[in-house]
């Protein structure tokens, strides 16, 4: 671990007074806010001789953001409200530099709501939830597993694979309208939006056009794939269609007042809501012809402490490989720009309880499911590229995901989690447990 980063830790934990940064009167136009998590995990395989491996047992993730509130302004008889919000987010040092999560400008007028910019997407309920200090638990729900963090679940040949990355922030518009009405059938918060969308992972080896070679050159002899964990989020446009969607929520109870809020927050409180998601796109990759859709329903119920949380998540796409031949080779000299399509679906669910044990301390008991069904996959025997199996076969397999955990809340901003997951992966690999600890500080 870096020395700056350690001595950030240390920073953090021990500032005398982290809270005022957020307690701002009106006058002020701007406040600070963040959360920082200091991480320890022990993760292995099942049944090795009892042997476990210890990967990455200090872990550290932060963000950090920033609030302007700028002067209101009119436009005819219309009254504006704006504000400028940049967040940062502080990866762990395998994962290289400090990364601009968010940066957009909000525009509010009555009960609509503008967002020009980098963005959080509204899609799902987990989706929110990316900061430390806003879920219960250390890892999160498979369909949301980010390769960056303690999720330790990844990508395997023929495995399943998570759907999105938790706290997908994009560039682009979005639109939305709180509603006041009374009615259950009418949405508190209803959501539109246009982003650049996911783009393809083979893009990095790929030369975008531009005025010396304005074509697109031919996808590689290793195909092209959907970026799944978002892995290049940038600013700018990836040279394929926009993705739109939208987001409804239907909210009872205290949840109308308080939203968004943390689930550490939301405990306390007493409601019930049901949220509705969906995302397409015409293409991800520099050419036509591979789009992806992505579908989503959550549920929350809150009563005295006791919780429950479910979601599910479908994401279709589709992807071009090589096509392996009976000896499992792939032509290298073939035309790549007729590499063989075919559709992938990947799907999940997950189950969360919370129930109190004493005053500050919540026990969670948490399922989960992942599922692929798509086309045989394997890795040629001449050029070890990823290609379609001479097969041609479609399977269907899972991750199914058990997690015990507790959080105790030190102070209203400090939390100490404790968990111990175990994964049973239906492939032809070893099952995989993991537990740790964390300790949380926001403001």
């Amino acid at each position: 671990m870096k020395r700056s980063q350690l001595l950030l830790a240390i920073i953090f934990f021990f500032a005398s007074s982290p809270i005022s940064f957020a307690k701002t009167d009106e006058q002020t136009p701007a406040n600070f806010n963040g959360s920082f998590a200091l991480n320890f995990r022990i993760n292995g395989p099942e049944n090795q001789r009892n042997e476990f491996i210890i990967q990455n047992p200090i872990w550290i993730i932060a963000f950090f953001g920033w609030n302007w509130q700028y002067p209101a302004f009119d436009i005819g008889p219309t009254h504006w409200e704006n504000k400028i919000f940049a967040e940062f987010k502080i990866p762990p040092p395998e994962n290289g530099h400090i990364v601009l999560y968010q940066l957009y400008s909000q525009l509010t007028y009555e009960n609509y709501e503008i967002k020009i910019g980098k963005f959080l997407v509204p899609f799902g309920y987990y989706n929110s939830l990316y900061k430390p200090d806003q879920f219960l638990t250390l890892t999160r729900p498979d369909i949301y597993a980010d390769p960056s963090d303690l999720d330790f679940i990844s990508h395997r040949l023929n495995g399943p694979r998570a759907i999105l990355t938790p706290g997908y922030s994009d560039t682009g518009l979005n639109l939305s309208y709180n509603s006041e009405s009374d009615k259950i059938y009418i949405p508190k918060i209803l959501s539109i939006y246009v982003v650049n969308g996911l783009g393809e992972i083979s893009d990095r080896s790929r030369t975008f056009p531009n005025s010396q070679m304005p074509g697109i050159p031919p996808p590689p002899i290793g195909g092209v794939d959907l970026d799944f964990g978002n892995t290049k989020n940038r600013l700018a446009s990836h040279f394929n269609q926009k993705a739109f969607g939208g987001r409804m929520e239907f909210l009872l109870g205290d949840f109308k007042f308080s939203h968004p809020i943390s689930e550490k927050k939301r405990i306390k409180l007493t409601g019930i809501s049901l949220g509705l998601s969906g995302m397409h796109s015409g293409t991800y990759s520099l050419e036509p012809g591979l789009p992806y859709t992505i579908l989503g329903t959550d549920l929350s119920f809150r009563y005295r402490r006791l919780s429950f949380t479910g979601e599910y998540v479908y994401g279709e796409n589709k992807f071009r490989h090589a096509q392996a031949d009976a000896d499992g080779e792939i032509d290298f000299l073939q035309n790549t720009e007729q590499l063989p399509t075919k559709l992938e679906i990947n799907r999940g669910l997950y189950l969360q309880g919370a129930f109190p044990i004493r005053k500050q301390l919540l026990g969670i008991v948490s399922f989960g499911r992942l599922e692929r069904r798509g086309p045989e996959m394997m890795f040629s025997s001449n050029t070890r590229h990823l290609a379609f199996a001479p097969s041609n076969k479609r399977i269907n397999t899972s991750v199914n995901k058990y997690t015990f955990g507790l959080n105790y809340a030190l102070t209203e901003d400090f939390d100490i989690k404790w968990e111990f997951s175990y994964w049973k992966i239906n492939l032809p690999v070893p099952n995989v447990y993991q537990w740790g600890v964390s300790f949380v500080r926001s403001f």
